[in-house]
This record gives C-alpha cells, structure tokens and sequence, in this order.
C-alpha cells in the first residue's frame, strides 16, 4: 500500500459513500465517485463538492475508463457482492467493502475465491474497529493481560429502523446488515468463539424481522474469555461492549467513548482521549480509509476469510441462515 495514489474510485452515491466522499477531501486524495441515480449524486455533490459519474458501475467499466488500483464499495446491501466479483474481474486490486460485504457465505467464499486467483486484496468495512476508544481499550486490555470476561448488547432501536426507508430484503437481514458491528468489536476484542449457545425469542413481535427480537447468549472464545450478549429490540437500550482483565472493567457506551473502572472501585472514570478523529468524520471511518489506502493500521482491517468464519456464528446468533 502506497501514500501515492491517484487512482481510487468510490461506488455509490448515498449515505456511506457520502461519508467516504468526506474522509477522501480531508485527505486530499484525487478520487472518482461513481453512483446510478442523479437524485443521491446530486445530493453527495452538496454536501461534498465532488462530482458524480452517474448511470452505475457496469456502464461506467463498459464505456472503457480506466480501470482502478482501489475501490471503496459503499452500495445496498444487495448490491455489494455482485458489484465486487465485478470489480476483481475487471482488474481492480485492493477492494474495501462496507459490511456485511455480502448477504451469503456462498457469495463471500466465491469473492474470495476469485481474489486468491487474481492476487486481489478484500476487506469488510467494519469501522468501528477504528473507534479511538476501541484502539485505546484494545492496548490497555493486551497491557493488562487480556480479556477475562466479556458482554455485549446489541439491541435495535426499531422505530428507527422502521423509518429509515430500507428495502424489505435489508430489514429481514438487519443483525447481519447492522447488529453484527457490535458483534464484530467484541470478538475483535476478544478472539472468535470456540463455543457458544444461543437463544432467540419474540418471533412475532416484528412483523420485518420475523426470525426474532429478543437474543440471549454466552460461550468462550479461542482466547478463553468468557463471554455473554443479550439484545431486545423491543426495550429500551443500546450497543454496548463491556470488557474485564484482571485489572480493569472497560465499558464501551457508546461504542464511541471509552470508560473505565479500575480494580477494587466501582467508580466510573472517563478515559481522556483525543476523539476528533471521530467526531470531525463518522466515527472510524478515517482510520479504517488510512488502513486501506496508506497500510497504516492495514491488520486491523477484516478480511473476507475472517467475514466467512464470522457470518457462521452469526448465523447461530441470529437464527438466520446465511
């Protein structure tokens, strides 16, 4: 990875690739942004100043531009692994998707087939590993020894969901599309599970989500932590990550700001941390950009082997069969 490129082409117009959009001018990269509809392409030039190529990726590699050394994929869930077999067929060679990268471990396993035999790199975009509260809680937990024990939420706020104008198809697959952010943070944190056992319930509370709403679970992972998880989309809470050692209990809530309670306390501190990185962009998202453009932080990133292997819990997790 190089701090010299020139050559980088951002896919989709609406509200991630608007985000990215943002993260690229304050990194004063050269880049093309090419989306399908003159709607969301006239609304990221607003708030951007970029230009839109209109009209879709397909027209775009079939009108003979050239081809890209990096692309950022920020599309519809539907779209993103069709989009990216397309872009590794087409001779792209570094290729970062937004999560969950796809809606099917087949559809992942064929990307990362095609990727070994190309020598392309792929990743999912899951930013939240770049939280300035993650990086600092992930040090201070390796300097105490490791994780011991670990909990984590991740319940939906629905009527959020419900107005966010989202395709039948993205609601149906809401934990995978969304949830498994905070899911995804805790075995980064922790190490992925060697066991787990899952319960899922209020199979009928949500008529868009009808494999259910109310999730209860622990297990222990590669690492041997202790972890446990409960979600209930219809009660008041939020995400939330909890991690233990032997010398600390770090808590995550929001994901965005780290607290932490030192042994033999039970005082809450906050941790003194410089979040502007993440308050001047969308939480992450530049740190996990820098990772993918620059290599700066590049193992922090989430490969598509590492994506299969989790959307196999996942699916135990959420009761969904990927």
């Amino acid at each position: 990875m190089s701090d010299n490129i020139k050559n980088i082409l951002l896919i989709g117009s609406g509200y991630m690739a608007t985000e990215y959009a943002k993260v690229l001018n304050g990194m004063k990269k050269e880049y093309t942004i090419v989306g399908r509809g003159e709607k969301s392409a006239a609304a990221l030039k607003e708030e951007t100043g970029h230009d839109v190529v209109t009209g879709g990726i397909e027209k775009y590699l079939g009108d003979g531009n050239q081809v890209p050394e990096y692309a950022i994929v920020a599309l519809p869930v539907e779209s993103l692994s069709d989009t990216t077999l397309l872009l590794i067929k087409s001779g792209v060679k570094n290729i970062l998707i937004e999560k969950p990268g796809a809606l099917k471990i087949s559809a992942l396993e064929e990307i990362e087939k095609q990727a070994e035999e190309k020598n392309v790199k792929v990743y999912i975009g899951y930013n939240r590993r770049f939280y300035k509260s993650v990086s600092e809680a992930k040090k201070m937990i390796e300097e105490d020894g490791g994780a011991i024990t670990a909990h984590f939420e991740f319940t939906e706020w629905t009527h959020r969901v419900e107005a966010s104008g989202n395709t039948e198809n993205t609601l149906k697959n809401w934990f995978l599309g969304n949830s498994s952010h905070v899911v995804d943070l805790a075995f980064y944190l922790c190490g992925m599970p060697k066991s787990i056992n899952c319960e899922i319930a209020g199979q009928e509370n949500i008529p868009w989500h009808p494999v259910g709403s109310i999730y209860s679970g622990s297990g222990v992972t590669e690492n041997n932590v202790l972890f446990s998880y409960d979600a209930n989309w219809g009660f008041p809470g939020r995400w939330a990550l909890q991690v233990n050692t032997k010398k600390h209990r770090f808590i995550l809530k929001p994901l965005e700001q780290l607290k932490v309670v030192q042994m033999n306390s039970v005082k809450i501190e906050d941790c003194d941390l410089d979040y502007s990185i993440d308050t001047d962009y969308k939480a992450g998202l530049y740190k996990e950009t820098e990772a993918f453009l620059i290599g700066e932080g590049a193992e922090t990133l989430c490969t598509a082997s590492e994506q299969i292997e989790a959307m196999k819990i996942y699916e135990k997790i959420s009761g969904e069969t990927y």
